[in-house]
C-alpha cells in the first residue's frame, strides 16, 4: 500500500479555484448548541409564593390535626359516661385530615424515587445523544476559511513582511489565480527569490511557466521581445533615469533625442548592443558596427554638436554597456506564469538598471496590450525599488485593462507611503520599524481587535529492546578460579505524537503588535462603498492545508452555521417536573 505524499495533497488543494490571500481562523466550538432541556428534579423548584402557600397550608394542617385530636379526646372522655353519637363525624374529620396530609406530602417530597430515576435516566440518554450528535456536527465544521477581497477589487497593496511571509503570500495567492486560469506576470525585485516556491509549485502542477533570472540570463532574456524600436528606446531612456528626480526632465529629453536619432540610423534592428556600439562611434572609440551603419551614425551630429553632447553621449554609453547583452528576438510561447526574478549576483549598478528596466518593460507591455485580451494578474514583489509615478502609471493601466495589480512593499515609506490607501485592499504584515508600524496602526484604526491562532504539532516514536548474554565457569584445580563474560545489546527508538491548538489572546492594533506579528500573519484592511473599514486578521502559510478543517473557500456566514435546528432539545422538552435553569455541558473533542 502506497501512502499519499502530504506535499502532493497540499499542492492539489492550493490549485483550488477562487481568490485566496490566506486563511482566517474561527473556532468551531462557538457553534456548539448546548443541551438546554432542564434536568428532572425529584422535588419541584418552589417559587417564594408557592413556598408561602405551602407554609400556611402546613400550619393550617397542624392546627386542623390538633383540633381533631382534642375533639377525639373529648368525645372519648364523654363516651365513658354516656355513649356518644359523634364518632361518625370524627371518622370523617380524620379522613379529611389524612387526605390533606397526603397532598402536603406529595407537594413537599415530589415524585416517587422510582419515577424520578426513570426520568433522570431518560434525560441523561437524551443529553448524551445530543452531545454525540453535536460533537459530530461541530467536528465536521471548518475552522480555517479562505480570505478574499471585496468584489471588484483590482489592486492589493502589501506592506511589511520578510522572505518567509512574502514567499507564503505569493504561493497562496498565485496558485489561486492560476487555478482561476488568470495569467500571471510576476516581477520579483526583492533579490531574495521570494517567487521561487510559486514557480516550482506551478511547474510541478503542469502550469506553463516561463522564468528568467536577471541579470544572470540577460543575453538570453525575452524582455524586449515584440517591442518596436520606439518602445525599446523609451524603455532604455526611462530605465537610465529610473532613480532621477522629477526635475531632471531636461536631461531625459536630451537623452531621448540622442537615442531616437541613433535608433533611426540603425533601423531596422536597433538592439541595445548595436545602440551601444553606435554611441562608441560617436565617442570616436573602436566599434564593431558595420561601415554603413557607422557612417550613418557619424552623420547624425555635426562636430560642434558632438563636442557639446560629448558628456551626455559618454554617460549613455556607460549605462548601456551594462545592458548591451539584451537581445530583441521573437516572443516566447505564451505562459500562464511569467516570472522575471532579479538576483543579487550581478554588479550593483547592473542590478539597479535591471530593476528599472523591468519596471519600464511592465508599463510598455501594458500599453501595448491588444484590445480584447484576457485580463492578467500583475504582481510586483519589491515595489519599493520603483518610483511612485511609475507605479501609479502601472496601476492606472491595469485598472483601465481590467487587470489585477498586487504591489508588495517591504517598507511603509517613500513610494510605499505615497501609494498607501490608493487601492481598495491593503495588507499589513510584520513591520519592524516602529514609525512604519505606527503609520500602519493609524491607517487601520487603533483599538481594532483581532485574534491569532497558534498551532503546534509534534511527532515521535519510542521503542526499546535489550538482550543480555552471559557465560561463566569454575576450575576445580588445587587452586580456585572463576571466570565469566557478559554481553548486552540494546536498541532504542522513540515515537510520540502531540498536537496543540491554542487560540492566542485577542490583540489590539498597536505598533508593537504589528511589529510582533508572526512571519506569515497579516491584517487585511478594505474600504467599502459606504465608507466603512473592514479589517480581517489571517495567515497565508500554505502548509495550513495539511491540517484538518481547512477550507479553500470562505467560511459560511455564522447565521447559516448556528441556525435554529428543528430537532433541537428546546423543541422536544422532556416530560418532567419543573426544574432549575438548564444544565450546560462543555464541548469536548
Amino acid at each position: 500500500m502506497t501512502e499519499a505524499d502530504p506535499a502532493d495533497h497540499v499542492r492539489r488543494r492550493l490549485f483550488s479555484a477562487g481568490e485566496r490571500l490566506g486563511w482566517q481562523f474561527r473556532d468551531r466550538h462557538r457553534f456548539w448548541r448546548h443541551w438546554s432541556a432542564p434536568m428532572p428534579q425529584r422535588r419541584a423548584a418552589l417559587t417564594p409564593a408557592m413556598r408561602t402557600v405551602l407554609t400556611i397550608f402546613g400550619i393550617g394542617l397542624w392546627v386542623y390535626g390538633a383540633f381533631a385530636a382534642l375533639a377525639t379526646f373529648g368525645v372519648w372522655a364523654f363516651s365513658l359516661v354516656k355513649p356518644s353519637s359523634q364518632w361518625p363525624d370524627l371518622v370523617a374529620a380524620w379522613l379529611v385530615f389524612a387526605g390533606l396530609a397526603a397532598v402536603y406530602v406529595l407537594l413537599t417530597r415530589g415524585v416517587p424515587p422510582a419515577r424520578h430515576a426513570a426520568m433522570l435516566a431518560h434525560w441523561e440518554r437524551a443529553r448524551d445523544d445530543h452531545n454525540t450528535t453535536e460533537r459530530a456536527r461541530v467536528d465536521a465544521l471548518d475552522e480555517w476559511g479562505a480570505v478574499r477581497t471585496l468584489p471588484g477589487t483590482r489592486r492589493i497593496d502589501v506592506y511589511g513582511g520578510e522572505h518567509e511571509g512574502w514567499t507564503a503570500f505569493l504561493t497562496t495567492f498565485g496558485t489561486s489565480m492560476l487555478a482561476e486560469q488568470s495569467p500571471i506576470v510576476l516581477l520579483d525585485l526583492s533579490q531574495t527569490g521570494v517567487s521561487a516556491e510559486l514557480c516550482q509549485v506551478a511547474r510541478h502542477s503542469g502550469a506553463p511557466t516561463h522564468v528568467e533570472l536577471l541579470p544572470d540570463q540577460l543575453d538570453a532574456s525575452s524582455l524586449l521581445a515584440g517591442l518596436a524600436a520606439a518602445d525599446v528606446k523609451d524603455v532604455l531612456v526611462e530605465a537610465i533615469h529610473g532613480d532621477s528626480p522629477a526635475h531632471s526632465r531636461d536631461e531625459r529629453v536630451l537623452d531621448d533625442r540622442i537615442l531616437t536619432a541613433v535608433c533611426d540610423a540603425l533601423r531596422p534592428n536597433p538592439t541595445p548592443a548595436r545602440i551601444h556600439e553606435a554611441l562608441r562611434v560617436l565617442l570616436g572609440a573602436e566599434s564593431q558596427l558595420g561601415a554603413d551603419d557607422a557612417a550613418r551614425v557619424r552623420a547624425l551630429f555635426t562636430e560642434d554638436q558632438q563636442r557639446r553632447l560629448h558628456d551626455r553621449i559618454q554617460r549613455l554609453e556607460a549605462y548601456l554597456g551594462h545592458l548591451a547583452a539584451l537581445r530583441i528576438g521573437p516572443e516566447p510561447p505564451a505562459a500562464q506564469l511569467t516570472c522575471f526574478t532579479v538576483t543579487p549576483r550581478g554588479s550593483q549598478l547592473t542590478t539597479e538598471l535591471t530593476v528599472d528596466l523591468l519596471g519600464q518593460w511592465l508599463i510598455r507591455s501594458l500599453k501595448n496590450t491588444p484590445p480584447g485580451q484576457a485580463p492578467r494578474t500583475v504582481v510586483v514583489a519589491g515595489a519599493d525599488h520603483l518610483r511612485a509615478r511609475h507605479l501609479e502609471q502601472a496601476a492606472a493601466l491595469c485598472d483601465s485593462l481590467g487587470s489585477r495589480l498586487v504591489l508588495l512593499f517591504q517598507h511603509l515609506r517613500d513610494s510605499g507611503a505615497t501609494l498607501l490607501g490608493g487601492g481598495r485592499a491593503t495588507v499589513f504584515m510584520r513591520l519592524g520599524n516602529y514609525e512604519e508600524a505606527e503609520r500602519a496602526a493609524n491607517f487601520i484604526g487603533r483599538g481594532y481587535r483581532f485574534e491569532l491562532a497558534r498551532i503546534t504539532t509534534e511527532r515521535g516514536e519510542e521503542d526499546t529492546t535489550a538482550r543480555t548474554t552471559s557465560k561463566g565457569g569454575e576450575s576445580l584445580s588445587p587452586w580456585s578460579r572463576t571466570w565469566g563474560s557478559s554481553r548486552t545489546r540494546a536498541h532504542s527508538s522513540s515515537w510520540s505524537y502531540a498536537e496543540m491548538r491554542q487560540r492566542v489572546h485577542e490583540l489590539f492594533v498597536e505598533p508593537t503588535h504589528l511589529q510582533a506579528l508572526p512571519p506569515t500573519a497579516f491584517v487585511l484592511v478594505q474600504h467599502t462603498a459606504d465608507r466603512q473599514v473592514l479589517a480581517v486578521a489571517a495567515d497565508c502559510n500554505p502548509d495550513l492545508l495539511s491540517l484538518p478543517r481547512v477550507s479553500t473557500q470562505p467560511l459560511p456566514n455564522p447565521d447559516q452555521v448556528s441556525g435554529t435546528d428543528a430537532a433541537s432539545p428546546a423543541a422536544q422538552p422532556l416530560p418532567a417536573a419543573p426544574a432549575p435553569p438548564g444544565h450546560r455541558l462543555p464541548p469536548s473533542g
